[in-house]
């Protein structure tokens, strides 16, 4: 399997998929980048993160929030776009996966669904070392790269401790905004 990364995807007469991988970040009062959270699949009990082909009439953040979802049993409390987008050739076709960091609260225990045996958390700069698949942690780096520009953001937005954004949602737009401007 040959992994391209790009950031945009023109691919003529080859079939292309299109997908998400959501990188789990909880944050537990600690404020970002919190504790990576890896899920483990009960069909080959690889670690990783959720990934999901994209349905016909969703966009790739409705996907991403869909998953999560489905995933651990609750929605997450915001999605950070990575905005980029990696390249997989998968042989007759080409996946091109969008990234996200995907920040939940630690007041909500996870309740896996049978496509997860269980969960485990981390240390951020240690999860990668747990993930099995050479293209999700190229998407870990990029999904753990967007909770510190939110985290850069948040000090640059928020008064006060990281807590105060989730307490106070008049902050989210600005720090949002910011986010992508330091990611663009």
């Amino acid at each position: 399997m040959n992994i391209y990364v790009r950031r945009t995807v023109v691919v003529e007469s080859v079939p292309v998929i299109q997908a998400v991988h959501v990188h789990l970040f909880d944050l537990n009062g600690l404020g970002p980048p919190g504790l990576a959270m890896l899920l483990q699949r009960a069909d080959n009990g690889q670690w990783g993160c959720i990934n999901s082909a994209i349905s016909p009439g969703e966009s790739p953040r409705d996907t991403a929030f869909r998953r999560v979802n489905e995933m651990i049993g609750h929605c997450p409390q915001f999605l950070i776009d990575a905005q980029r987008k990696l390249r997989v050739d998968l042989g007759q076709c080409y996946a091109s996966i969008s990234v996200f960091a995907a920040a939940t609260w630690g007041s909500q225990v996870p309740v896996l669904n049978h496509e997860s045996r269980r969960y485990r958390f981390d240390i951020p700069n240690e999860a990668i070392d747990q993930i099995d698949s050479e293209e999700q942690r190229i998407s870990y780096r990029w999904a753990l790269h967007a909770m510190r520009a939110f985290e850069k953001a948040m000090h640059r937005v928020v008064p006060g401790p990281p807590a105060t954004i989730l307490s106070s949602p008049r902050y989210l737009l600005p720090v949002f905004r910011e986010t992508a401007r330091i990611l663009g």
